[in-house]
């Protein structure tokens, strides 16, 4: 790495802008295949930017990108982590392409584990998860508290979920209060996301998919969303539960609603 001249455009550039600069690129919700390269090669740039660069945990700690090749290595997470600092994180697995490719099982348990250990810093959160291949208990950690989540994407596909329902799943612990957006495209039953709901009161947008109905018949609350603005809900086969899990919520007058009913047989 060269030592650039002192009056160089470079080393002129004011701190502050830098800083904009380097978050904007940063982003991987935004940018998706090329914002942990960007600022990794902008770290790159002289000693002074690396050294600017390098104290900056927060830009790190929105970069925590488990599909990116560079997660195969243990000490470029490591790495990744130790730069975050104290930051609020923001995690993305949509496949974990980048390690474990033909072992959905490791790459499952991996991103799980991943997210647990850091389950309380995690502010953003988009992922998919193949429930077949992890146990119950790898769930665990996602029951916890999340007091600083404010946005989670969360998929959680499976082929026969008939197995699956009747445990007592839940998320958040009772409170996620700093949470407005949610997409929970994953099969839950009516009670349960009404469990997940009643963490949530502050929600702004949310977006269901995949509710089952409850095999027992025990009353179901009232969930107020005060805040609410847009809501979509998707039900397959039966729109039953969807209408249910509808009338159990008291959202405002003003909240646009989305209810798509798909492969419905007459």
């Amino acid at each position: 790495m060269s030592r650039l001249p002192g009056d160089s455009a470079i080393q002129r550039l004011d701190f502050d802008l830098l800083w904009c600069i380097v978050e904007m690129n940063a982003n991987m919700f935004d940018d998706d295949k090329r914002a942990l390269e960007t600022t990794l090669a902008t770290s790159r740039v002289c000693c002074t930017w690396r050294t600017s660069i390098l104290n900056m945990p927060s830009i790190w700690a929105r970069l925590i990108d488990l599909d990116h090749l560079h997660w195969r290595t243990v000490d470029f997470r490591h790495e990744i982590i130790r730069r975050s600092g104290t930051a609020l994180l923001w995690v993305k697995a949509n496949g974990c392409v980048g390690h474990h490719l033909n072992d959905p099982i490791r790459c499952a348990k991996y991103v799980l584990s991943t997210i647990g250990e850091n389950w309380g810093q995690i502010q953003r959160l988009e992922a998919e998860i193949t429930i077949d291949y992890v146990d119950s208990t790898d769930w665990e950690p996602l029951n916890l508290a999340a007091p600083h989540l404010e946005s989670l994407n969360l998929t959680r596909p499976m082929r026969d979920f008939s197995d699956f329902l009747g445990r007592n799943l839940s998320l958040f612990g009772g409170n996620a209060m700093m949470l407005h957006t949610m997409v929970l495209n994953a099969v839950f039953t009516i009670s349960e996301t009404l469990g997940v709901l009643m963490a949530t009161k502050n929600l702004v947008s949310l977006t269901l998919g995949q509710t089952v109905a409850d095999r027992t018949t025990s009353p179901l609350p009232r969930v107020p969303l005060p805040k609410l603005a847009q809501l979509a809900i998707t039900v397959f086969d039966n729109p039953f539960p969807g209408a249910l899990l509808l009338y159990c919520m008291r959202i405002p007058s003003a909240c646009l609603v989305s209810f798509s009913a798909m492969s419905i047989h007459t």
